[in-house]
């Protein structure tokens, strides 16, 4: 009697539609590019979830040469798009019927101006850094260290690297 009461309501639940549903792919990007090793590629994607592209998570990922996953960022579309104010050209309007300023800005997320060799320039002065010293020391250090830049709405950057020492991808960089 139980079984069939559990199987009752999951039934009900289902057919409310209160059971999440597969998310659909509704964009995906892939792009080979040098970061953990000087000499091999490591794919570095992205792709937006969801029922519509308005309400959609994005996944970052970064796969080492070897197939080992070493960086994961799941965010809303909302997360991504928000810019500001409605009246700017560049502001994410949820109720907005035009997708294709989403579809392009995703579609810019791996351009070559977002990779910087050496990920922290001579130039670049580490006061009001998140890292702990030690660790930024050694980024800067090393020249072949190659930083990726993202940026989550209009404040919020993202500057990640792969450090040879720690063998993992850590954040060196976080803007406002």
């Amino acid at each position: 009697m139980r079984n069939i009461v559990l199987c009752s309501f999951l039934l009900c639940i289902l057919s409310a539609g209160l059971y999440p549903q597969k998310a659909t792919v509704l964009y995906s990007q892939k792009i080979k590019h040098i970061f953990s090793s000087q000499k091999k590629a490591d794919a570095f994607s992205i792709s937006a979830y969801g029922q519509n592209i308005f309400d959609s998570y994005v996944a970052f990922r970064i796969v080492r040469w070897d197939g080992k996953e070493i960086y994961k960022h799941r965010f809303s579309m909302g997360d991504l798009m928000e810019y500001g104010p409605p009246e700017t050209d560049k502001a994410y309007r949820r109720d907005s019927k035009d997708s294709s300023s989403i579809i392009r800005h995703l579609s810019h997320f791996f351009d070559e101006d977002q990779f910087h060799n050496p990920a922290i320039a001579d130039t670049i002065d580490m006061r009001g850094n998140m890292l702990p010293r030690d660790k930024w020391w050694n980024i800067w250090k090393d020249k072949t260290a190659i930083g990726f830049f993202y940026e989550l709405g209009a404040e919020d950057m993202h500057g990640i690297v792969f450090s040879k020492r720690h063998k993992k991808v850590i954040q060196y960089y976080a803007c406002c």
